[in-house]
């Protein structure tokens, strides 16, 4: 069963944030291409698979971004251009980024996009200011725009590093008729706090996602994936999200979980198997 609530030494170092303090070299194989089940390794092709299928996003766009310098218009050549080579380099960062995670979902490139904007406004302002032709107005913006690119830069580096190293997912839960998948991620904190985890839930076919659970999570360590929420498909429309969350208004550790009882045509099923005033499981 998860264990939310333990802050213990040995819970702490097995925690993802410190699986992967160096993000690259934490890739664990297990998780990316191997699952161990009874002491054999198998290949995990639901592992593998939404990388491939992510993979695409930005291999398309590199294409687009070499076809797009042939548009004979000046200012509509350039801003194809800035547009495709900036959601190119976003989408394969944000590929490379995941591969600790365990798994990667297209919604997650917009929330990264927006990220990936903060240090691109001031280098785009930069490499653009020489086309203004007012020579005070040229000299502020490039001024004010170098002044923020390193903060900005240094914010989106943190951001990167807090991807890979304490975030993880479980490949997408497919209901079974295959229109809906439900995606759950972990974020761990350490020794800062509580462990938190989320559930969405979206079309197959759409690339937007709803939130339908906010709440404590835990992380298996022994299986390296996320323990908790527990998240199963009843049906084609009903999903079972079972958690631990004994967290109560004023306690001073965060608000409540917060557990949605629809979603469109999907039905959240939520079990609170440690709700506030029961002793601890």
């Amino acid at each position: 069963m998860p264990v939310f609530h333990s802050r213990s030494a040995e819970h702490v170092q097995d925690g993802p944030c410190h699986e992967a303090l160096v993000p690259f070299i934490a890739i664990r194989v297990s998780r990316a291409s191997y699952d161990h089940l009874g002491g054999q390794a198998h290949l995990n092709t639901s592992s593998i698979w939404p990388f491939v299928t992510f993979a695409v996003v930005p291999v398309t766009t590199w294409l687009v971004a070499k076809q797009v310098s042939h548009i004979h218009a000046g200012w509509l050549r350039n801003s194809a251009t800035t547009s495709a080579y900036f959601f190119a380099i976003s989408s394969t960062l944000l590929l490379v980024l995941s591969l600790p995670t365990g798994s990667i979902d297209v919604t997650d490139l917009w929330s990264f996009l927006l990220f990936a904007l903060l240090p691109s406004i001031p280098l785009l302002a930069i490499t653009h200011s020489s086309s203004i032709k007012v020579g005070w107005i040229r000299t502020l913006l490039r001024t004010v725009s170098s002044l923020l690119i390193i903060p900005a830069a240094l914010l989106f580096l943190m951001l990167c590093l807090a991807q890979s190293a304490c975030v993880r997912r479980n490949s997408p839960i497919y209901s079974p008729d295959g229109k809906h998948l439900a995606l759950v991620q972990f974020v761990g904190q350490g020794a800062l706090g509580d462990d938190y985890g989320s559930v969405y839930v979206r079309r197959s076919w759409l690339p937007i996602r709803a939130t339908v659970y906010e709440g404590l999570g835990a992380w298996d360590s022994k299986h390296h994936q996320v323990g908790g929420p527990e998240v199963r498909w009843l049906d084609s429309s009903h999903l079972m999200i079972r958690y631990w969350d004994d967290r109560a208004i004023g306690d001073g550790r965060g608000a409540p979980a917060i557990c949605k009882g629809e979603v469109g045509l999907i039905k959240i099923v939520c079990v609170n198997e440690n709700p506030p005033g029961l002793p601890r499981k």
